[in-house]
């Protein structure tokens, strides 16, 4: 005599909803370590103030001490050959340049930086500032 079952024999299924958080936390974990390996090409100055921060995209930066020393994306360069550096940079780029002056930095040296790139042919030139509520 043969006993019947009345349970139907199911296949085994995949639950998505763990898998889901799975591959969420390993997205987060990757943009986590992928934020915290972005380089930051410039050098330590510190920024005037200004209601809104710039945005940084594909730029090149031009940082200028408070000495007058211009540096480009972190290294040391002298006014003569800063266009062609920053011309042959733009061309990997295709950004724009971004000038990281010092608040004590002579004005003077900002304005003949802004026209030695203009002169180049560069015309997509903005300043870095800093937000008025993070200094005291």
């Amino acid at each position: 005599m043969q006993i019947r079952n009345h349970f139907v024999q199911q296949k085994a299924r995949v639950e998505l909803l763990p898998l889901i958080d799975v591959v969420f936390l390993l997205l987060v974990f990757f943009i986590y370590v992928m934020l915290s390996m972005t380089l930051h090409k410039g050098i330590n100055v510190d920024l005037p103030y200004a209601g809104s921060p710039s945005i940084e995209r594909n730029v090149v930066i031009v940082s200028i001490t408070a000495a007058g020393e211009l540096y480009l994306d972190g290294q040391i360069v002298n006014a003569t050959e800063l266009a062609q550096a920053v011309k042959s940079l733009m061309k990997e780029t295709q950004g724009h340049v971004l000038i990281q002056g010092d608040r004590d930095a002579d004005l003077g040296v900002a304005i003949g930086l802004l026209d030695t790139l203009r002169s180049a042919g560069i015309e997509h030139v903005s300043f870095a500032v800093s937000q008025k509520n993070q200094h005291p």
